[in-house]
């Protein structure tokens, strides 16, 4: 069985790719190899907000297996900066909005894993909108 440590969930742009995310990911201590990707618009957090209860409940199953089978502890969230699922918020209320629904997503999904199980990080994804070399700034989500 294989084992993973992580599944990262970032935002379906296309500018987030490839070996500029690997390399942000590799300066926090997560190796390629070391987590499965699962892209969403609004990595997920926005999704597990405005999704219908029946959508949620599927996708937490998903997640449940996934933990289960590849022996993930981890969930990553990476939301970033100009992402098109915040569109309509003022940029400088991008990140304030983007954090409430981290939060409302973490409760959510505690709700159906174990804390001592499962840890929840995120990261303020930087560079996407100048397409620069990727930076990972940490979010407190203080659940």
């Amino acid at each position: 069985m294989s084992r993973c440590r992580a599944i990262v969930f970032r935002c379906a742009d296309h500018r987030i790719h490839g070996t500029k995310l690997a390399r942000a990911l590799a300066a926090h201590g997560y190796r390629e190899g070391d987590y499965d990707i699962f892209s969403e618009d609004g990595t997920l957090a926005k999704y597990l907000v405005t999704a219908p209860l029946a959508a949620k409940s599927f996708l937490v199953e998903r997640l449940k297996k996934l933990v289960k089978e590849h022996g993930i502890s981890e969930f990553v969230f990476l939301p970033h900066e100009d992402c098109a699922a915040y569109d309509l918020i003022v940029p400088n209320e991008e990140l304030k909005a983007q954090i409430q629904d981290l939060h409302r997503a973490t409760t959510f999904l505690y709700g159906h894993f174990k804390r001592r199980d499962l840890i929840i990080r995120a990261f303020h994804l930087v560079g996407v909108k100048e397409e620069r070399e990727f930076t990972l700034e940490p979010l407190e989500l203080n659940i």
